[in-house]
């Protein structure tokens, strides 16, 4: 909801007239600007211009009332495009408004030295950027990230009563904006995706002639490691697999996630599949996709399981979240499928919209994702990882191993494993050629 309003200033008996802008954002906080429109009018002509009854206006009366409602109309329409766009309001978006309408200014607004403008200058040109696939335009997802930033520098800045620069992102400012986000128990990776989205933003304000800190190269990315890697273990996916549902809604949720699980796809990617993704090749089935993050064709294999699950029909589309998505259907198949070991992870606080990081029953946290990293982590170790990497879309072995959350010790104990085998072989043949030996005597 969104009102503007005008009222007169001034101790003088011509008044000055100011516009005062009322709106509530998203997450019902409460904003009011105030901005001289420029007019200006005596208090007998405001009440008459003003008043709710029918009264005879003089021609400059009548004009000065056209312009404010004009006025009024043009911010609030703008005002709308421009959340739409996730662009800050706030007094300089209002003035820029009156100017605008004023004519003093065009929509070719400089871009300034603002953080937050430069941000929105990002977002803008974000359809001829290069993007991680060798093209063009980057991705809805890294859109959204931008546009995220913008709200939580935003409200950042309100509580410092600053308004930052594209120079003030020095180490100190880094420090204290981690600072802030740890207190507002934003995880360490998301903490650092932050700060990395920031400085991409302030280099590119640098390529664009704006100066930036002779600091900002010292602030450095910390790689975090994600210490919340949850998954379906191989017996979970059974228990799924072997519930007797007869909720048709859920028994659709329960084939996407099993294929889910089978294919390791993104959810995008899952949940988008169709018959017509199906080919045959050398009397086999495949699935054939182009995942949407990273552009690459992929052709995963079908096993029987898929095969079974095909063959009881294909599953109808499902919206990942929403009141009947895919996210809260996971959940509910798995309280049935009894998975509730406790484990460490991630859940949405509804009041907040914030992620609350905890101890909780695995049905609780379950998402979509987790059945791409159940995929991969189901299968690492027992076929090569350029195989499930083909599959997963990961470009390097150490993305894959950072995925599921491999470290030097679990590569230690593969290796270890390995020896054993070998030398497991290595005795079974030597007791082999000793029988073979003895029989020829």
């Amino acid at each position: 909801m969104a009102t503007l309003n005008f009222l007169l200033k001034g101790t003088s008996t011509l008044k000055h007239i100011y516009a005062k802008l009322y709106y509530r954002d998203s997450t019902g906080n409460k904003y009011n600007y105030y901005k001289n429109t420029g007019e200006k009018a005596t208090s007998d002509d405001w009440k008459q211009i003003t008043t709710k009854k029918r009264v005879s206006l003089s021609a400059e009366n009548k004009k000065l009332k056209s312009i404010l409602e004009n006025l009024e109309e043009k911010v609030l329409k703008n005002l709308n495009t421009d959340l739409s766009k996730n662009v800050i309001i706030d007094k300089d978006w209002l003035q820029f408004q009156i100017d605008l309408f004023n004519k003093r200014v065009t929509k070719e607004k400089k871009i300034t030295d603002l953080l937050t403008d430069n941000i929105q200058e990002y977002i803008r040109t974000a359809p001829i950027r290069p993007n991680g696939k060798g093209g063009v335009g980057l991705s809805k997802d890294r859109i959204n990230q931008y546009k995220n930033l913008i709200n939580l520098l935003s409200e950042y800045q309100q509580q410092n009563k600053k308004k930052y620069r594209v120079k003030d992102v020095n180490s100190t400012f880094a420090m204290n904006l981690l600072t802030y986000l740890d207190n507002k128990a934003y995880s360490p990776s998301y903490q650092q995706k932050i700060l990395s989205n920031i400085k991409t933003v302030c280099n590119n304000a640098r390529r664009n002639g704006i100066d930036v800190s002779l600091q900002l190269e010292d602030i450095k990315i910390s790689d975090v490691k994600n210490e919340f890697i949850n998954y379906l273990t191989e017996e979970e996916i059974n228990n799924i697999d072997n519930l007797i549902l007869t909720n048709e809604a859920l028994n659709n949720a329960r084939k996407w996630i099993l294929l889910g699980a089978y294919i390791g796809q993104r959810g995008n990617d899952l949940v988008n599949l169709t018959e017509k993704n199906i080919i045959a090749k050398n009397g086999r089935k495949y699935f054939n996709l182009q995942q949407e993050k990273t552009g690459k064709p992929i052709h995963i294999p079908f096993n029987s399981k898929i095969e079974k699950l095909i063959k009881e029909g294909f599953p109808y589309h499902l919206n990942i979240n929403g009141e009947n998505g895919l996210n809260k259907r996971f959940k509910e198949i798995g309280i049935l499928a009894n998975i509730d070991e406790v484990v460490k992870g991630k859940k949405m606080c509804k009041k907040s919209k914030r992620w609350v990081y905890g101890e909780y029953p695995k049905h609780e946290i379950l998402r979509t994702h987790d059945l791409r990293r159940s995929f991969a982590t189901n299968l690492y170790g027992k076929i090569p990882s350029v195989v499930i990497m083909a599959v997963t879309g990961h470009s390097t072995e150490k993305m894959l191993l950072r995925y599921i959350g491999k470290n030097s010790i679990d590569m230690a104990t593969q290796l270890a494993e390995y020896y054993d085998k070998q030398e497991l072989l290595s005795q079974n043949k030597s007791k082999m050629t000793v029988l073979k030996n003895a029989s020829n005597q």
